[in-house]
């Protein structure tokens, strides 16, 4: 799943469209050798405005630029933790988030053939094999040592 993300040209048109009607007007009232005063301050007024706009402009098309470019990056699926993707449904039971051992409902995935399917957190013993098996066999070898140590192992009678 995900979720559309537009970047706003708003902003970019506006500044384009004052840059060049600020830069075609001072190119209009561009003074000639026999203009006055009054045509020269216009087309030197006209080109400030186009300036500093066409600066901006500049400066939004390179943020939305690297926008898009970065919204392209983020929206490959790719196993490594830059991107945020959902895991898929074989990723989920690998973790055994498909058996409701904690009781506690995360909440609902679709499959691929559209059916919703509930995801429950991963239980807190889960075995990875790849490499806590042995880890999981020595901790359970040394829980029985610590019971038969303690006398946990035999049974205490509640009524005398």
């Amino acid at each position: 799943m995900s979720l559309p993300v537009h970047p706003k040209s708003g902003p970019i048109n506006r500044a384009a469209f004052l840059s060049g009607l600020g830069g075609t007007a001072a190119w209009q009232f561009w003074p000639m050798a026999d203009s006055g005063l009054l045509q020269t301050i216009t087309a030197g007024l006209c080109l400030a405005v186009a300036l500093p706009s066409g600066v901006r402009t500049a400066d939004l098309l390179v943020k939305d630029y690297k926008l898009r470019r970065d919204l392209a990056r983020a929206a490959q699926a790719s196993s490594d933790h830059g991107t945020a993707r959902e895991a898929e449904w074989h990723e989920l039971v690998a973790r055994g988030m498909d058996q409701p051992a904690s009781g506690n409902l995360l909440g609902l995935h679709r499959h691929d053939d559209g059916a919703l399917l509930p995801v429950f957190p991963p239980p807190r013993n889960a075995v990875r094999p790849d490499r806590n098996a042995a880890r999981c066999r020595q901790d359970g070898q040394l829980r029985d040592r610590l019971r038969a140590a303690s006398g946990a192992a035999r049974q205490i009678p509640l009524h005398s």
